[in-house]
């Protein structure tokens, strides 16, 4: 999963309504740096609706565009996969 770019008009941070008062300018250079929900998003377990993380079609965050690709499930079948690399390398930390 990558880092989202939600807008700050559609944050739900309370942090990113104080970053809406200030000028255009600011917000458009550094404010949207300061989004925590940018990293917030759902986890995409699967290409079901939500990614797997809800039932619901519309969660508090939006799940990423890239879900039915990018996804726990598709990882598992991978086995040259970031999330299979990470797994291996905690199985050889646990044996020494």
């Amino acid at each position: 999963m990558k880092t989202a770019d939600i807008p700050l008009e559609e944050a739900q941070d309370p942090l990113s309504e104080g970053f809406l008062k200030y000028p255009e300018w600011i917000r458009n250079s550094v404010a949207h740096l300061m989004n925590r929900d940018n990293c917030r998003t759902p986890m995409q377990w699967n290409d079901d609706v939500s990614a797997g993380f809800s039932s619901n079609a519309k969660t508090w965050l939006p799940v990423q565009d890239d879900y039915p690709e990018v996804n726990v499930e598709n990882q598992l079948e991978d086995e040259g996969s970031l999330l299979n690399t990470y797994r291996k390398l905690l199985m050889i930390r646990k044996e020494e």
